[in-house]
């Protein structure tokens, strides 16, 4: 079974991550773009007003754009999709792509993070990580990383205690680059697990650090405005984010009073989370690291 789980323009290459014959691949691919033009004879080809346009096959991407430049006065003859990763997918997944569940490397995130002055800022991520925890979708298995004592019987939990915030982001790195997931999921993670880990990241280590998330050494951040606040998102090339807190609010056409999981989970699932125990979030993490994990 052949499907591709990501595809992104790098100058003249497209990155490719697919499943090929059952095993996930990532490769780069020298892509030659089809484009149109109008010509009075008649050919295979017609636009969506009926004339008739003919093909123009380019060596590279950058010849393409170099030609739609060169139009850019005359619009009205230059037909054909310019977002080079999409006619890709065309020209080499025809008809209908059956993506296998099974055959994605799909992880939910999620993070514990110090409280000391107030709730985190992601953007600033001043506070220490106290712990990251995944569950990878295919295995079913959990791993924890965390900087406290934490004892558990669970055969599908592993948990790997750390000596300090720096040691646990370096565990977590190396067990990432070794995986790199096609998907990664959380709830809010976009706006918080996922910036907040980044920008962690970057203030320990630096930049160069920060690239080892990536399977192609990328990672950007952009500004979105949402719910009527700016946030700091981080694209990871070559992986793809989506946030159960965005789909759940897209999806479900109905509103909540709340939208914290504990909520949210007691609502679709009847279930909730332990409540704190203590008076305050410190007092949970510093006094009884077991439970709070």
């Amino acid at each position: 079974m052949n499907f591709y789980t990501n595809v992104l323009q790098w100058g003249n290459n497209l990155l490719v991550r697919a499943v090929i014959n059952d095993k996930r691949e990532n490769f780069r691919i020298r892509y030659s773009p089809t484009l149109y033009a109008p010509v009075e004879k008649k050919t295979p080809y017609k636009n969506l007003d009926g004339g008739y346009v003919t093909d123009l096959t380019f060596s590279t991407m950058k010849e393409a754009k170099e030609w739609v430049e060169s139009h850019k006065s005359q619009p009205e003859l230059v037909y054909g999709n310019t977002q080079y990763p999409y006619t890709y997918i065309s020209d080499t997944y025809r008809g209908r792509v059956d993506w296998d569940l099974e055959k994605l490397l799909i992880v939910t995130i999620d993070i514990e993070v110090q409280c000391e002055n107030g709730f985190p800022s992601p953007r600033d991520a001043e506070e220490e990580l106290l712990s990251i925890t995944i569950k990878n979708h295919q295995s079913k298995r959990i791993v924890v990383w965390g900087i406290g004592d934490f004892k558990t019987d669970r055969e599908d939990l592993t948990y790997i205690k750390c000596e300090s915030e720096i040691h646990l982001l370096k565990e977590f790195l190396v067990f990432w680059e070794k995986y790199h997931p096609d998907i990664v999921t959380g709830w809010n993670s976009e706006f918080f697990d996922i910036p907040y880990i980044c920008n962690r990241i970057k203030k320990l280590f630096g930049e160069n650090e920060l690239k080892r998330l990536s399977p192609w050494g990328g990672v950007k951040d952009r500004e979105v405005y949402q719910m009527g606040r700016h946030h700091q998102i981080y694209d990871i090339q070559g992986i793809a984010a989506l946030d159960y807190f965005d789909l759940y609010r897209k999806f479900t056409y109905s509103a909540q009073e709340s939208y914290r999981l504990d909520h949210i989970a007691s609502v679709e699932l009847g279930e909730s989370k332990e409540g704190n125990p203590f008076e305050t979030f410190r007092e949970w993490y510093t006094k009884d690291y077991q439970s709070f994990i």
